[in-house]
């Protein structure tokens, strides 16, 4: 019960104000852009800005819906495939300004597409369980290690 109700808090409450939020950081790089060609810093020609500014304005639109199971269930084409390549290294070998919006907007939609995924309430707690029990194994695996440096360099325990 009590899951459940974090669940609808989590999707109708805090979810929509996260994903305003990572929408807004997307308009922010594409209005930087926008300033840096207005400014003459990026030709306004220039394929890698074009190409980015129309990717912008379709993650602005699919951050609210997107999820884990549409990256999944898509299956492009080779056509797809290739324009997708041949953008990525377009943007690769542009300016600092193009690949820095780049980054920062694939990390913004990478964080949409996990916030809008109802499997993050099964896969986060193994993720956290998981992280604190492989931190105690590991401060455990430390604690021997450091026993077994301390035994080693202790004179006359490891004789030849």
């Amino acid at each position: 019960m009590v899951l459940a109700s974090l669940q609808l808090i989590f999707l109708y409450l805090i979810r929509p104000l996260l994903i305003q939020k990572l929408r807004y950081i997307v308009f922010a790089q594409r209005d930087n852009l926008r300033l840096l060609a207005l400014a003459g810093q990026i030709p306004q020609t220039d394929s890698a800005y074009a190409i980015l500014e129309s990717r912008l304005n379709v993650c602005v639109q699919a951050m609210g819906t997107i999820d884990i199971a549409d990256l999944f269930m898509f299956r492009p084409t080779q056509a797809q495939k290739l324009e997708a390549i041949q953008s990525l290294d377009i943007i690769n070998a542009s300016i600092p300004q193009i690949r820095s919006a780049y980054g920062n907007a694939m990390m913004c939609i990478s964080a949409a597409i996990i916030l809008n995924s109802p499997v993050i309430f099964v896969i986060l707690p193994i993720v956290l369980f998981a992280a604190v029990f492989l931190s105690r194994i590991r401060a455990c695996v430390d604690y021997y290690k450091t026993k077994a440096w301390a035994v080693s360099a202790t004179p006359g325990l490891c004789t030849t």
